[in-house]
């Protein structure tokens, strides 16, 4: 597999960042790399839509949205487009994903969707599904997170163990 940049670029970036003043620094030179050779790595994978964006994983429970869930839609294939990028522009939806769904649920649109509470985040839901003119599915929400963290890609082309 051709990696789009280097991959001990890659590698750092599935990490946490260094606490440090200069982290991409710290990431050059446990890489052995300059720190040119890793910010531009970075911005060229910015630039080039590999990395979609950079940012920090917040634990949305300790900041006040103590609601998540993930809503399921059925969606005429016709409009999907459409709804799914009146999902996406909406700030309580984190994640917005056409899929398959499982013999007997005919939904098609997966939302995820964060709110301070269960009613703030139902009435959410509604709001999405009037504005969209679509009929929900199921809301089903989250119990417990067990984990959370961005996808390793780097070695996976070496460990097909799992």
């Amino acid at each position: 597999m051709s990696h789009p940049f280097d991959p001990r670029v890659l590698e750092a970036l599935e990490s946490d960042l260094p606490a440090t003043h200069r982290p991409f620094r710290r990431i050059a030179q446990d890489k052995a790399l300059s720190e040119k050779t890793v910010l531009d790595a970075i911005l060229g994978g910015l630039r080039r839509g590999v990395i979609r964006r950079y940012g920090a994983l917040v634990a949305h429970g300790k900041i006040g949205f103590e609601a998540e869930a993930v809503a399921v839609w059925q969606v005429p294939e016709d409009r999907l487009e459409e709804v799914a990028a009146l999902m996406s522009a909406e700030a309580c939806v984190t994640q917005c994903i056409q899929r398959q769904g499982p013999a007997g649920l005919p939904c098609n649109l997966y939302t995820t969707l964060h709110a301070a509470t269960r009613d703030d985040l139902m009435a959410l839901v509604e709001a999405l599904g009037r504005r969209a003119d679509v009929e929900q599915c199921e809301v089903a929400f989250s119990l417990r997170e067990f984990k959370q963290e961005g996808p390793i890609y780097s070695g996976w082309e070496h460990d097909r163990s799992v």
